[in-house]
């Protein structure tokens, strides 16, 4: 241990009980904790909420898709592509879609919707819907029913049945735009399909639940005269890290019109604004460490005019300005040390205790969490706590500077 290291210890001690820090520097140790805690749990809580709404996106749309460049119908013999697909040892899972507008019509109201077309054959490896179902069932074939013949299952978003009074086993009718064309004057009738609502599903995402319906592939392909036309593929991985490299394989082996879209990519302004108020609430909070280090400063320059004289003496005996300042640099480390390694404690300790007792609860209806999510990550946690350590540095710069320039002579005046 260096002479310099172990003056700095002692300068840092309280001046009446030498095994004992000082008040000063308990609280500029205490500042330094508190502003890394507080970034730890709010990145934490960040990092939570983008990745519950990315895990619901994915959970509806997988982690890519393959689609006609101009969001075209899309012709392709997808039983052979699906079945290629899932040979990829990165694919989890693969599934045909049809994503179209229609007019929804029920006995109380009209809405404009968004409709999807799946087939439950494949999507069952591919999408959480069943999961999000929260009344009824996962149905979308025809319905049996006691009177002529049934009708085809539809499944509904929750706000979207909540504004239209629409329930289980309710009749609703769905007009395609595909059937509308003007020609020689006249207008051609538009494509009507009549089903029964067969369950309400929820995921929590406001536009979706509010404008999305789910009906069968086939019935789809019917309502909206795709033949034996899709829209495209939804694709899932093993891991969603690999997104970015499987579109790049899909773009050698696809040529156009057919183009590769990535989770990312289709909701790029989304998740570009959700990480932009990540680190804007980085920048916030590191004033708190910044309030901090004018603390280590206080602290230190009071150092200096309390060890003036002994100051002097060490000049005095020889050493260096330059041993001085590393004296000072010494003690900001110390404090940014100790306070970095309580606050990451703290940060990680609340982050912890949130996610096993989820002790901050959501009321229902607010939210589609029941708790506040926490997610920490390494990279996040480690440029907290170098931030921290580096200013808690940066801020013995002015008292070292100072220290290492008194005059030994006038300095031994205070002896």
């Amino acid at each position: 241990m260096s002479l310099e290291f172990q003056i700095a210890r002692r300068y840092l001690k309280s001046k009446r009980h030498p095994r004992l820090y000082s008040v000063n520097t308990i609280f500029s140790t205490m500042g330094v904790a508190i502003g890394v805690a507080a970034l730890i749990i709010v990145l934490a809580v960040f990092n939570g909420l983008n990745s519950e709404i990315r895990n619901r996106i994915i959970g509806l749309e997988g982690h890519l898709r393959l689609r006609h460049q101009n969001q075209d119908k899309l012709t392709l013999d997808y039983p052979k592509v699906i079945q290629n697909l899932k040979k990829d040892k990165l694919v989890k899972g693969a599934a045909p879609y049809i994503t179209e507008l229609a007019l929804l019509t029920t006995s109380y109201a009209n809405r404009g919707v968004q409709v999807k077309g799946i087939a439950p054959e494949y999507d069952q490896d591919l999408s959480n819907l069943k999961k999000y179902l929260k009344y009824g069932e996962f149905n979308l074939d025809t319905i049996a029913s006691e009177v002529g013949k049934g009708l085809p299952g539809l499944l509904v978003g929750s706000q979207l049945a909540l504004e239209l009074g629409v329930n289980q086993y309710d009749s609703v009718t769905l007009t395609s735009t595909a059937g509308l064309s003007i020609g020689s004057f006249q207008m051609s009738n538009p494509k009507v399909g009549r089903f029964e609502v067969s369950g309400i599903f929820e995921t929590g995402l406001i536009e979706v639940d509010t404008y999305t319906i789910i009906i069968g592939l086939h019935q789809a392909q019917k309502l909206f005269k795709y033949d034996d036309q899709i829209g495209g593929i939804e694709i899932k991985l093993e891991n969603e890290a690999n997104a970015g490299i499987f579109a790049r394989k899909l773009t050698q082996k696809f040529a156009s019109p057919v183009i590769p879209e990535t989770w990312f990519q289709k909701n790029k302004m989304l998740f570009s604004w959700m990480q932009l108020e990540k680190w804007a609430a980085f920048l916030v909070l590191s004033l708190v460490i910044l309030v901090a280090t004018f603390s280590i400063i206080t602290t230190l320059i009071l150092v200096v005019m309390e060890k003036t004289a002994e100051i002097g003496i060490l000049r005095a005996m020889g050493m260096r300005a330059g041993n001085i300042v590393k004296i000072f640099f010494f003690q900001g480390l110390f404090i940014g040390i100790i306070g970095t390694v309580f606050g990451v404690t703290i940060g990680i300790s609340g982050c912890w205790l949130q996610k096993t007792y989820q002790l901050i609860a959501i009321p229902d209806g607010i939210f589609f969490m029941v708790a506040l999510p926490v997610k920490m990550q390494l990279f996040d946690n480690a440029i907290i706590a170098l931030s921290a350590i580096f200013l808690s540095v940066l801020a013995s710069y002015y008292p070292a500077r100072k220290a290492a320039a008194l005059n030994p002579v006038e300095a031994l005046r205070f002896y």
